[in-house]
Formats: C-alpha cells, sequence, structure tokens
C-alpha cells in the first residue's frame, strides 16, 4: 500500500490541495483532500470515465449549477433528535441543498439508460413540494414572512400598530420638552429594546418616568416617558410572541427535514461526489491533462509527460515534457550533470503513478500507459537525521534496506 509518507515526498497533497480551489461545495473539497490511490482497475477506469464525461460536458455545453454547500451531515442528523430547533441559516442551508440537487439533477438527467453518471443522479433529492414548504416561509432575502403563518402576520400588524401609535405619542411628547428646552437633542433612541427621550442631566426631575442609562459624558440620561411605558411594555410582549411563534414554524421545518434526513445526507454525498468529478474534471482541462489506460499486457509508457507543480509555476509550454518506456527491462538507470533533471524525472514518473491510481487527471499523452502499483518506495535526496544520528549516507542505507524489505513484484521503486 502506497504509503501518506510516500505521498508528501512526492508532494502529491500540493497537487491535491491546488485541485480543490475548483469545488463549490465543501464535501466536495474534502472529497478530493481525501483522494488516495486506489488498487481495483474496474474501479478506476469507471471513476476515469466519469471524469472524462465531465470534462466533454464542460467543453461542448457548460458546468453544472453548482453553488457553496457547508458541510450538512450534523446539521441534518440533528434535526432527527425530538425538541431540536434548527437555525434559520441551518434550514435555508438545507433548502439551498435541496434546490440544488434538482438543478444538477435537470442539468445531467439521463438522456438514455448509457448515462455514466446514473447512479449518483439517482440519489439526488428531487421534492419540489418539499421546497415549496420552505419557499412560504422565507422570502428572497431568507428572512420569515408575516404570512409563514395566519397568528405571525396577526402578531406584526399589531407590532407595526402600536409601535406607529408609540411613534407618535413619543414625537408630541418630544415636541413639548424641546420647546421647553429639556431635551439635549431633538431625537429619540432606543435602550434595551425601549424608546428612550435624551433629557439633560439637569432637567432629569422635570420629566416623569424611567431611567435606563445615561450618556459617556453624564450630560444626558436617557428617559422612558411615563405616558410610554404601557405601550412599550405591550409591545415588547407581542415581540415575545413574534419569536414563540418564528420557534413553532422553525420546530415544524426542522421536523420536515428530520423525516428525509436519509434521502437529504445520500443527496449531499451525491452532490459532492459530482462536485469532486467536475473539480478534476476542470483540473484536466487546466493542465492539458489526460486520464492514461491501465493494461499490464503492455509496457509502461509515459508519453509528454509534464511535472503538475512545474506546470502550475511555469506554465503548461515552458515545462520541459519526458518520454519513458519500460518494456521488458525492469530497471531504468538515468545519469547526467548537477541541476541536469534527473531527479524531477523520477519524481514526475512517482507523482504520476500516484495521482492516476486516484483518479486524478495527469499532463500526458492520452496514449500513455501505466500498470497498478500496489507500493511505491522512495528515496531521493538528502534526509539526515540530526535526532537519530544518521548522516546522509546513513539514511539512504536506511531507506535502501527498507525498500529490499518491502519491495515486490508490483511495486514501484
Amino acid at each position: 500500500m502506497i504509503t501518506k509518507e510516500i505521498l508528501e515526498k512526492l508532494e502529491y497533497p500540493k497537487v491535491v490541495s491546488h485541485i480543490t480551489k475548483y469545488c463549490s461545495t465543501e464535501n466536495g473539497k474534502q472529497i478530493i483532500l481525501s483522494l488516495e490511490p486506489l488498487y481495483e482497475k474496474e474501479i478506476i477506469e469507471l471513476i476515469n470515465k466519469r471524469i472524462k464525461e465531465a470534462k466533454e460536458i464542460i467543453i461542448k455545453n457548460d458546468e453544472p449549477p453548482f453553488q457553496y454547500l457547508p458541510e450538512l451531515n450534523e446539521v441534518i442528523s440533528k434535526s432527527k433528535i425530538e425538541g431540536v430547533i434548527l437555525s434559520v441559516k441551518e434550514i435555508l442551508d438545507i433548502l439551498k441543498l435541496a434546490e440544488q440537487s434538482r438543478k444538477v439533477y435537470q442539468f445531467l438527467k439521463p438522456q438514455d439508460e448509457k448515462n455514466i453518471f446514473e447512479t449518483l443522479l439517482s440519489k439526488l433529492f428531487i421534492d419540489k413540494v418539499f421546497e415549496h414548504y420552505f419557499e412560504k416561509v422565507f422570502d428572497e432575502n431568507g428572512e420569515i414572512k408575516d404570512s409563514a403563518s395566519s397568528k405571525l402576520r396577526e402578531i406584526r400588524i399589531e407590532i407595526r400598530e402600536k409601535e406607529n401609535s408609540l411613534q407618535k405619542l413619543v414625537q408630541k411628547i418630544l415636541k413639548q420638552l424641546s420647546d421647553s428646552y429639556l431635551v439635549q437633542e431633538e431625537f429619540i433612541t432606543l435602550r434595551d429594546g425601549r424608546i428612550v427621550l435624551p433629557i439633560k442631566v439637569e432637567h432629569k426631575r422635570h420629566v416623569r418616568g424611567f431611567i435606563h442609562s445615561e450618556s459617556a459624558t453624564g450630560q444626558t440620561v436617557y428617559i422612558e416617558p411615563e405616558e410610554t411605558l404601557e405601550l412599550n411594555n405591550e409591545i415588547l410582549s407581542l415581540h415575545f410572541a413574534e419569536k414563540r411563534e418564528i420557534e413553532k414554524i422553525l420546530k415544524s421545518l426542522t421536523e420536515k427535514i428530520g423525516s428525509r434526513s436519509d434521502e437529504l445526507k445520500q443527496s449531499l454525498f451525491s452532490i459532492a461526489e459530482l462536485d469532486s468529478l467536475f473539480a478534476r474534471a476542470k483540473y484536466s482541462i487546466e493542465i492539458i491533462g489526460a486520464n492514461p489506460t491501465f493494461d499490464n499486457s503492455k509496457p509502461i509508457e509515459l508519453i509528454d509527460a509534464r511535472h503538475p507543480i512545474l506546470i502550475k509555476r511555469l506554465g503548461h509550454n515552458r515545462t520541459v515534457p519526458m518520454n519513458l518506456k519500460l518494456e521488458n527491462q525492469k530497471v531504468i538507470l538515468i545519469t547526467g550533470p548537477n541541476a541536469g533533471g534527473k531527479t524531477v524525472t523520477i519524481k514526475t514518473f512517482g507523482l504520476l503513478v500516484c495521482l492516476s491510481q486516484a483518479c486524478i487527471p495527469i499532463p500526458v499523452f492520452p496514449d500513455s500507459n501505466f500498470h497498478i502499483f500496489r507500493n511505491v518506495l522512495v528515496d531521493i535526496g538528502d534526509e539526515q537525521s540530526i535526532e537519530d544520528d544518521l548522516s546522509t549516507f546513513s539514511s539512504h542505507l536506511t531507506n535502501i534496506r527498507n525498500i529490499l524489505k518491502n519491495a515486490d513484484s508490483d511495486s514501484l521503486v
């Protein structure tokens, strides 16, 4: 099995991390970051066919309508717990998942029985009635509509009426006080959700009411006039009623999500999988890449192979391609001067083997052919270890001893 240590030596994580920029969903990114070499030819070929199809779709048509989705597995699981109420944001994210599932399905829906994405598409959540149930509650800005329930409408109408009455009353009081030069400024303000008046500190005894606070300078006190106390209390009580009604609505929506949680989780996985396939397809277009064939009856052959990290740094045209063919021999010896490209050559071969087995397109000519290796073993560069008291030479010997111990007929050294 190809170890994480070997992948890091070949700078495999750098390539994988770069591909995540093409993902729209958090789960899609996680799939890309967790990609590791596979060893079953049939699985590799199936995934590669899907990536090839995704690439053709992007080139011929357009990209599927993927949008940002956070990781939602925990939220979906939470919705099944009795008494739990999801937040507005969490519910809106689930609605976005449902909408995106339907749109992606419509974009990629099978035109015939041979659709390569059929297994993934069959698990997408499609239920317009479910979406409509949520759309009745939220407006286009994600705010809860007055019409979300008849009781909420009544409460909000009453709040608006009482707030209008309060505004008129306060304006009347404010005018009387400003005529008497008792107020600091001619405006009203809020303290703890209640309307108050800014009164000059020396006149605070002339205004009957409740003192909420003072200004930082101590020149102004904020007083809730006696005439508005009852109206303010009624408005506050109505806001509590509004909050309770909203909680009731959110609880109902949470239960709706909980009842469909398994389907939503499956859909989340399918969206993420499709997102990761199209991300790899976009990466393939960036590097002018391909997925090689895997045929053990043919020689290993890399045609116009380039190092992916060099392409990112220098561009495709300025990266020197390499050709390599292993037919009857099992060993290739590369010699040359310092800075002649020997290390880059062997690192390119090792990295491309690991990437191709992880179903990541690589910068090679499509006629390139690989064998599936169950192990890749590496001894590259100087790896002195002061902690283990190893010189460069000792480090190489340790690596070679491990290679001899672990190498077999399915290994690339």
